[in-house]
Protein backbone atom coordinates (compact mmCIF):
# COMPACT_ATOMS: atom_id res chain seq x y z
CA UNK A 1 0.00 0.00 0.00
CA UNK A 2 1.71 3.30 -1.07
CA UNK A 3 1.18 6.03 1.58
CA UNK A 4 3.37 9.86 2.41
CA UNK A 5 6.48 8.78 4.04
CA UNK A 6 7.29 9.54 7.50
CA UNK A 7 10.22 10.19 9.97
CA UNK A 8 10.06 6.16 11.05
CA UNK A 9 10.52 5.39 7.22
CA UNK A 10 13.97 7.20 6.99
CA UNK A 11 16.46 4.58 8.00
CA UNK A 12 14.67 2.33 5.14
CA UNK A 13 14.61 5.03 2.37
CA UNK A 14 18.24 5.49 3.12
CA UNK A 15 19.20 1.58 3.36
CA UNK A 16 17.40 0.68 0.09
CA UNK A 17 17.92 3.78 -1.93
CA UNK A 18 20.88 5.11 -1.04
CA UNK A 19 23.36 2.54 0.62
CA UNK A 20 21.98 -0.28 -1.74
CA UNK A 21 23.13 -1.29 -5.03
CA UNK A 22 20.30 -3.32 -6.20
CA UNK A 23 18.77 -2.38 -9.39
CA UNK A 24 16.90 0.54 -9.89
CA UNK A 25 14.13 1.46 -12.51
CA UNK A 26 13.25 5.26 -13.07
CA UNK A 27 9.63 5.29 -14.09
CA UNK A 28 9.26 8.88 -13.51
CA UNK A 29 13.43 9.44 -13.82
CA UNK A 30 15.13 12.08 -11.37
CA UNK A 31 17.07 14.75 -13.14
CA UNK A 32 20.43 16.57 -11.78
CA UNK A 33 22.64 14.89 -9.81
CA UNK A 34 20.76 15.14 -6.39
CA UNK A 35 19.79 11.74 -5.16
CA UNK A 36 16.41 11.07 -4.60
CA UNK A 37 16.78 9.09 -1.67
CA UNK A 38 18.54 11.57 0.46
CA UNK A 39 16.01 14.58 -0.50
CA UNK A 40 12.75 12.12 0.39
CA UNK A 41 14.66 11.21 3.61
CA UNK A 42 15.37 15.05 4.38
CA UNK A 43 11.68 15.49 3.34
CA UNK A 44 10.16 13.78 5.83
CA UNK A 45 11.90 15.16 8.50
CA UNK A 46 9.77 17.20 10.56
CA UNK A 47 12.19 20.16 10.75
CA UNK A 48 12.63 20.65 7.21
CA UNK A 49 10.89 22.87 5.41
CA UNK A 50 10.68 20.71 1.75
CA UNK A 51 10.01 21.33 -1.44
CA UNK A 52 9.62 17.71 -2.04
CA UNK A 53 6.47 15.42 -0.81
CA UNK A 54 8.10 11.48 -0.29
CA UNK A 55 5.91 9.09 -0.60
CA UNK A 56 6.58 4.99 -0.45
CA UNK A 57 5.20 1.77 -1.21
CA UNK A 58 6.34 -1.90 -0.38
CA UNK A 59 5.58 -5.38 -0.87
CA UNK A 60 7.90 -8.59 -0.40
CA UNK A 61 10.15 -8.38 -3.69
CA UNK A 62 10.30 -4.30 -4.12
CA UNK A 63 10.13 -0.79 -2.65
CA UNK A 64 8.70 2.25 -4.24
CA UNK A 65 9.89 6.00 -3.89
CA UNK A 66 8.18 9.02 -5.28
CA UNK A 67 8.17 12.53 -4.85
CA UNK A 68 5.71 15.15 -5.69
CA UNK A 69 6.52 19.45 -5.75
CA UNK A 70 4.37 21.90 -6.50
CA UNK A 71 5.03 23.88 -9.89
CA UNK A 72 5.23 27.73 -10.22
CA UNK A 73 1.03 27.52 -10.72
CA UNK A 74 -0.01 27.11 -7.23
CA UNK A 75 -2.39 24.44 -7.73
CA UNK A 76 -0.25 22.17 -9.81
CA UNK A 77 1.92 19.76 -8.86
CA UNK A 78 4.82 17.53 -10.46
CA UNK A 79 5.05 14.03 -9.78
CA UNK A 80 9.41 14.52 -9.77
CA UNK A 81 10.72 11.44 -9.58
CA UNK A 82 9.09 7.76 -9.11
CA UNK A 83 11.74 5.08 -8.90
CA UNK A 84 11.21 1.13 -8.16
CA UNK A 85 13.78 -0.79 -6.47
CA UNK A 86 14.49 -4.03 -5.49
CA UNK A 87 14.82 -5.71 -2.47
CA UNK A 88 16.77 -8.78 -3.35
CA UNK A 89 18.63 -7.25 -6.30
CA UNK A 90 17.06 -9.21 -9.23
CA UNK A 91 16.67 -7.49 -12.59
CA UNK A 92 13.89 -4.90 -12.95
CA UNK A 93 14.96 -4.62 -16.62
CA UNK A 94 11.83 -2.38 -18.06
CA UNK A 95 12.50 -4.75 -21.64
CA UNK A 96 11.65 -8.22 -19.75
CA UNK A 97 7.66 -8.81 -18.58
CA UNK A 98 7.18 -7.09 -15.58
CA UNK A 99 5.57 -9.12 -12.49
CA UNK A 100 2.15 -7.92 -11.71
CA UNK A 101 2.99 -6.68 -8.53
CA UNK A 102 5.59 -4.17 -9.68
CA UNK A 103 2.67 -2.65 -12.03
CA UNK A 104 0.48 -2.60 -8.33
CA UNK A 105 3.10 -0.33 -6.56
CA UNK A 106 3.49 2.08 -9.34
CA UNK A 107 -0.55 2.39 -9.76
CA UNK A 108 -0.86 2.91 -6.07
CA UNK A 109 1.93 5.55 -5.59
CA UNK A 110 0.34 7.37 -8.44
CA UNK A 111 -3.13 6.94 -6.88
CA UNK A 112 -2.32 8.38 -3.91
CA UNK A 113 -0.36 11.40 -5.08
CA UNK A 114 -3.36 12.04 -6.94
CA UNK A 115 -5.61 11.81 -4.13
CA UNK A 116 -3.40 13.70 -2.10
CA UNK A 117 -3.74 16.58 -4.66
CA UNK A 118 -7.54 16.25 -4.99
CA UNK A 119 -8.05 16.91 -1.56
CA UNK A 120 -5.12 19.62 -0.99
CA UNK A 121 -6.90 21.37 -3.67
CA UNK A 122 -4.69 21.05 -6.56
CA UNK A 123 -6.41 20.97 -10.03
CA UNK A 124 -3.36 19.14 -12.35
CA UNK A 125 -0.59 16.67 -11.92
CA UNK A 126 2.46 16.60 -14.57
CA UNK A 127 4.83 13.83 -14.97
CA UNK A 128 7.86 13.54 -17.80
CA UNK A 129 7.63 9.80 -18.56
CA UNK A 130 10.43 8.00 -20.81
CA UNK A 131 9.34 7.11 -24.59
CA UNK A 132 10.16 3.59 -23.73
CA UNK A 133 9.01 3.61 -19.84
CA UNK A 134 7.31 0.01 -19.81
CA UNK A 135 4.32 1.50 -17.73
CA UNK A 136 3.28 3.89 -19.51
CA UNK A 137 -0.06 2.09 -19.76
CA UNK A 138 -0.85 2.45 -16.13
CA UNK A 139 -0.81 6.41 -16.32
CA UNK A 140 -2.91 6.45 -19.28
CA UNK A 141 -5.12 3.62 -17.40
CA UNK A 142 -5.13 6.48 -14.67
CA UNK A 143 -6.60 9.29 -16.69
CA UNK A 144 -3.15 10.75 -17.81
CA UNK A 145 -2.97 12.31 -21.42
CA UNK A 146 -0.27 12.94 -23.08
CA UNK A 147 0.28 16.90 -23.65
CA UNK A 148 3.89 16.66 -25.90
CA UNK A 149 7.53 15.26 -26.24
CA UNK A 150 10.33 17.61 -24.95
CA UNK A 151 13.90 17.27 -25.55
CA UNK A 152 16.70 18.10 -23.62
CA UNK A 153 20.19 18.87 -24.60
CA UNK A 154 23.52 19.51 -23.24
CA UNK A 155 26.55 21.34 -23.29
CA UNK A 156 29.86 20.08 -21.04
CA UNK A 157 30.71 23.95 -20.40
CA UNK A 158 29.45 27.30 -20.68
CA UNK A 159 32.30 28.77 -22.27
CA UNK A 160 31.21 30.94 -25.33
CA UNK A 161 32.43 34.11 -27.63
CA UNK A 162 30.84 37.09 -26.05
CA UNK A 163 27.67 38.29 -28.32
CA UNK A 164 27.00 41.22 -29.77
CA UNK A 165 25.35 44.16 -27.37
CA UNK A 166 21.30 42.97 -27.02
CA UNK A 167 20.09 46.84 -26.79
CA UNK A 168 16.48 45.44 -26.77
CA UNK A 169 17.29 43.15 -24.21
CA UNK A 170 16.78 43.59 -20.50
CA UNK A 171 15.76 42.13 -17.05
CA UNK A 172 12.28 40.58 -16.65
CA UNK A 173 10.20 43.09 -14.07
CA UNK A 174 6.87 42.52 -12.29
CA UNK A 175 4.14 43.96 -14.84
CA UNK A 176 6.34 41.80 -17.53
CA UNK A 177 4.42 38.35 -16.22
CA UNK A 178 1.15 39.24 -18.11
CA UNK A 179 2.69 40.22 -21.37
CA UNK A 180 5.11 37.06 -21.02
CA UNK A 181 1.80 35.07 -20.74
CA UNK A 182 0.93 36.57 -24.00
CA UNK A 183 4.36 35.73 -25.60
CA UNK A 184 3.46 32.02 -24.98
CA UNK A 185 -0.02 31.61 -26.05
CA UNK A 186 1.32 33.00 -29.19
CA UNK A 187 4.29 30.37 -29.35
CA UNK A 188 2.59 27.44 -27.90
CA UNK A 189 -0.21 25.42 -29.59
CA UNK A 190 -3.86 25.79 -28.57
CA UNK A 191 -4.00 22.21 -27.49
CA UNK A 192 -0.82 22.19 -25.81
CA UNK A 193 -2.11 25.56 -23.72
CA UNK A 194 -5.66 23.99 -22.76
CA UNK A 195 -3.92 21.01 -21.39
CA UNK A 196 -1.36 22.58 -19.28
CA UNK A 197 -3.71 25.59 -17.97
CA UNK A 198 -0.85 28.37 -17.29
CA UNK A 199 -1.20 31.47 -16.13
CA UNK A 200 1.11 34.70 -15.52
CA UNK A 201 1.87 33.15 -12.35
CA UNK A 202 3.79 30.68 -14.20
CA UNK A 203 6.35 33.93 -15.61
CA UNK A 204 6.83 35.33 -12.71
CA UNK A 205 10.00 35.93 -11.00
CA UNK A 206 10.67 33.32 -8.02
CA UNK A 207 10.73 34.74 -4.49
CA UNK A 208 13.60 34.17 -3.01
CA UNK A 209 13.26 31.16 0.16
CA UNK A 210 14.59 28.58 2.04
CA UNK A 211 13.33 25.06 1.03
CA UNK A 212 15.11 22.02 2.43
CA UNK A 213 18.57 21.79 2.57
CA UNK A 214 20.35 24.10 -0.08
CA UNK A 215 17.37 25.96 -1.16
CA UNK A 216 15.92 27.27 -4.19
CA UNK A 217 17.94 27.72 -7.48
CA UNK A 218 18.95 31.26 -8.36
CA UNK A 219 17.38 32.80 -11.30
CA UNK A 220 17.49 35.47 -13.56
CA UNK A 221 14.86 36.08 -16.30
CA UNK A 222 15.19 38.65 -19.58
CA UNK A 223 12.76 39.96 -22.03
CA UNK A 224 13.26 41.28 -25.62
CA UNK A 225 11.40 43.98 -26.96
CA UNK A 226 10.37 45.74 -30.15
CA UNK A 227 7.73 48.24 -31.05
CA UNK A 228 5.16 45.96 -30.78
CA UNK A 229 6.10 44.23 -27.50
CA UNK A 230 8.10 41.49 -26.07
CA UNK A 231 8.93 39.23 -28.78
CA UNK A 232 11.77 37.13 -26.19
CA UNK A 233 11.69 35.49 -23.15
CA UNK A 234 14.78 33.89 -21.26
CA UNK A 235 15.03 32.18 -17.64
CA UNK A 236 18.72 31.23 -16.36
CA UNK A 237 18.80 29.07 -13.32
CA UNK A 238 21.76 28.00 -11.19
CA UNK A 239 21.29 25.18 -9.08
CA UNK A 240 23.67 23.86 -6.11
CA UNK A 241 23.82 20.54 -6.83
CA UNK A 242 22.26 20.28 -10.62
CA UNK A 243 23.63 21.43 -14.43
CA UNK A 244 22.70 24.94 -14.78
CA UNK A 245 19.50 25.31 -17.03
CA UNK A 246 17.44 27.95 -19.10
CA UNK A 247 14.91 28.16 -20.81
CA UNK A 248 13.68 30.58 -23.66
CA UNK A 249 10.70 31.35 -25.88
CA UNK A 250 10.55 33.53 -28.80
CA UNK A 251 7.67 34.89 -30.73
CA UNK A 252 6.83 33.15 -34.63
CA UNK A 253 8.57 35.39 -37.50
CA UNK A 254 11.24 36.00 -34.95
CA UNK A 255 13.49 33.00 -35.03
CA UNK A 256 16.80 34.67 -36.36
CA UNK A 257 17.07 35.85 -32.38
CA UNK A 258 17.40 32.14 -31.16
CA UNK A 259 20.86 31.85 -31.46
CA UNK A 260 21.55 35.65 -29.87
CA UNK A 261 19.67 34.56 -26.92
CA UNK A 262 21.62 31.40 -26.71
CA UNK A 263 24.22 33.18 -26.62
CA UNK A 264 23.48 35.59 -24.68
CA UNK A 265 22.45 32.96 -22.02
CA UNK A 266 26.14 30.99 -22.43
CA UNK A 267 27.64 34.20 -21.85
CA UNK A 268 26.03 34.94 -18.46
CA UNK A 269 26.84 31.33 -17.39
CA UNK A 270 30.24 31.10 -18.05
CA UNK A 271 31.20 33.74 -15.12
CA UNK A 272 30.31 30.91 -12.90
CA UNK A 273 32.23 27.66 -14.51
CA UNK A 274 32.84 24.49 -14.02
CA UNK A 275 29.17 23.01 -14.64
CA UNK A 276 27.98 21.72 -17.63
CA UNK A 277 24.33 23.57 -18.96
CA UNK A 278 21.56 21.97 -20.13
CA UNK A 279 18.12 23.09 -21.76
CA UNK A 280 14.69 21.57 -23.23
CA UNK A 281 12.63 22.46 -26.00
CA UNK A 282 9.69 20.66 -27.77
CA UNK A 283 8.62 19.13 -30.60
CA UNK A 284 7.29 22.37 -32.51
CA UNK A 285 9.80 24.47 -31.11
CA UNK A 286 12.09 23.63 -34.32
CA UNK A 287 13.76 27.02 -34.91
CA UNK A 288 15.53 26.20 -31.23
CA UNK A 289 16.42 22.76 -31.66
CA UNK A 290 18.82 23.94 -34.57
CA UNK A 291 20.20 26.98 -32.95
CA UNK A 292 20.84 24.23 -29.80
CA UNK A 293 22.93 22.67 -32.29
CA UNK A 294 24.94 24.98 -33.56
CA UNK A 295 26.02 25.72 -30.38
CA UNK A 296 27.22 22.49 -29.58
CA UNK A 297 24.45 21.42 -27.44
CA UNK A 298 23.98 17.60 -27.88
CA UNK A 299 20.44 15.86 -27.20
CA UNK A 300 20.59 13.33 -24.21
CA UNK A 301 17.61 11.84 -23.73
CA UNK A 302 13.37 12.76 -24.70
CA UNK A 303 10.59 12.72 -22.30
CA UNK A 304 6.46 12.60 -22.98
CA UNK A 305 4.46 15.69 -20.49
CA UNK A 306 1.60 13.87 -19.19
CA UNK A 307 -1.21 15.60 -16.71
CA UNK A 308 -4.07 14.38 -15.58
CA UNK A 309 -6.71 17.43 -14.86
CA UNK A 310 -8.24 16.96 -11.17
CA UNK A 311 -10.33 19.86 -11.37
CA UNK A 312 -11.40 23.45 -12.36
CA UNK A 313 -9.53 26.12 -11.71
CA UNK A 314 -11.60 29.43 -10.27
CA UNK A 315 -10.00 32.37 -11.41
CA UNK A 316 -12.00 34.13 -8.24
CA UNK A 317 -13.59 32.79 -5.09
CA UNK A 318 -17.16 32.34 -6.11
CA UNK A 319 -19.84 33.88 -4.20
CA UNK A 320 -23.22 32.37 -3.29
CA UNK A 321 -26.00 34.40 -5.21
CA UNK A 322 -27.83 36.66 -2.97
CA UNK A 323 -31.18 35.26 -2.09
CA UNK A 324 -32.73 37.97 -0.20
CA UNK A 325 -36.86 38.35 -0.30
CA UNK A 326 -37.97 40.92 -2.08
CA UNK A 327 -39.66 44.15 -0.40
CA UNK A 328 -43.25 44.46 -0.23
CA UNK A 329 -44.76 48.11 -0.37
CA UNK A 330 -47.30 48.38 1.91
Amino acid sequence: MARKSRIWDVPSVIRSFVLSRNSVVGIVPPSGSLMPGLIAAASALPVVSARYQPYIAADSDRLGLALARPRRESDQLDLAWLLVRARNGSSLNGQVPRPEDETRIVSDLVQVICRDAVESGMVSVFARIPEECAHLEVFHNLGFTIIVREHTYTRPSADAPKPDRLANLRRQVGPDAWSVQQLYRACTPASVQTAENLTSRTWEQPRRRFAGVRGDPESDSFVMEDKHGIIGWLRIDRGHDEPYRFSLMVQPGKQDVVPRLVDFALNCLSDYPGKAVVTSVRDYESGAIAALEQSGFKAIYARILMVRNLGIRFADKVKAPALGRRRVPN
